[in-house]
């Protein structure tokens, strides 16, 4: 089953808020969360693009996210690599 636009989007919103909550709890140790809420957020803008960008746009993020392993293998590292997967295997068509 295909995710509508609708669900995409708001999983992607709900990404953004867990990692806006992580940055201001202080629950993850990590100096890219304000990297990977700027991504998030243009990745939302984009959630009609082609499937090359998406790809791409979803590539960028995956690096940073998986630059530390600890935080990549985090429920929030796991969270985001997911939504990622959804978005650029999302058929927009």
């Amino acid at each position: 089953m295909t995710k509508s636009r609708a669900v995409m989007t708001k999983e992607i919103s709900r990404t953004v808020m867990a990692v806006r909550q992580a940055q201001f709890s202080g629950e993850v140790e990590t100096g890219y969360l304000p990297s990977i809420i700027e991504s998030l957020e243009q990745i939302r803008e984009r959630v009609d693009a082609p499937k090359s960008e998406r790809a791409r746009l979803a590539g960028g993020l995956g690096r940073i996210v998986t630059d530390d392993d600890e935080f990549a293998n985090s429920k929030l590292g796991l969270q985001i690599l997911c939504m990622l997967n959804d978005f650029i295997n999302y058929d927009n068509a």
